[in-house]
């Protein structure tokens, strides 16, 4: 145009004709050839602004059909799918509230639904399976609070049934055997407080020969317990 040489058009403008002087401009949804000879639609997943080639839309957006100007964002329970060319509803076990990703269910809460927009809380005595889509009964032994995962009863408490929200203190005498299911009587020579674990008498400079001892007896001044 300038009595230089020959060149390509820019990016988003074209020429079919020889001896051309300016290039044209391909309009929004439009990009154009290598060569720059036409225009050409834009594919769906792609857009294109004015002036501009054809661009994959922008993460988490999508455009459904060809000659696209503009990329939308999906709705809450939704994210665009794998190719940007549609929105496709959340599985089980995730939610979107937003335009964004669909995501999985926070510790402790679910959902059993196509496109979630939110997840639901168990409740006490109940915890979320691995996929986050159901909830599912602690076992003995265990409890849950509201929207927490099942845990193992602490150490001199216990459980014996499902869906507990809450651990029994083992009276003393016993103590809770490792499965924290059920209390069992403490040996000879051994006691326990409420809510404690068996220990031996000898500890403390005691004794007891009786199964289930709530203390010991101390041994008289100048003796010990005999441990053989």
């Amino acid at each position: 145009p300038d009595g230089g040489y020959c060149q390509q058009c820019p990016p988003g403008q074209f020429t079919n004709r020889n001896g051309s002087t300016p290039c044209d401009t391909c309009d929004c949804g439009l990009g154009t050839l290598a060569n720059r000879t036409e225009c050409v639609i834009c594919e769906a997943g792609f857009y294109s602004p004015d002036e501009g080639d054809c661009k994959r839309c922008q993460v988490g957006t999508y455009s459904s059909e060809a000659g696209a100007c503009y990329c939308d964002v999906c709705g809450p329970g939704t994210e665009v799918n794998f190719n940007q060319t549609a929105c496709q509803l959340c599985t089980p076990g995730n939610y979107s509230n937003d335009d964004g990703y669909c995501q999985s269910c926070p510790q402790g809460s679910f959902t059993n639904k196509d496109g979630a927009t939110e997840c639901d809380t168990c409740g006490c005595g109940r915890e979320t399976n691995e996929f986050l889509n159901e909830c599912r009964l602690c076992l003995p032994g265990n409890f849950s609070l509201d929207g927490e995962n099942c845990q193992r009863c602490p150490p001199g408490t216990y459980s014996n049934h499902t869906g507990s929200f809450f651990c029994t203190t083992c009276p003393c005498g016993s103590e809770s055997v490792i499965t924290r299911d059920y209390c069992e009587l403490c040996p000879v020579g051994e006691f326990s407080k409420a809510g404690e674990q068996c220990q031996a008498c000898a500890n403390i400079g005691g004794v007891s020969n009786l199964t289930g001892a709530c203390e010991c007896t101390k041994c008289p001044a100048g003796n010990e317990p005999d441990t053989t």
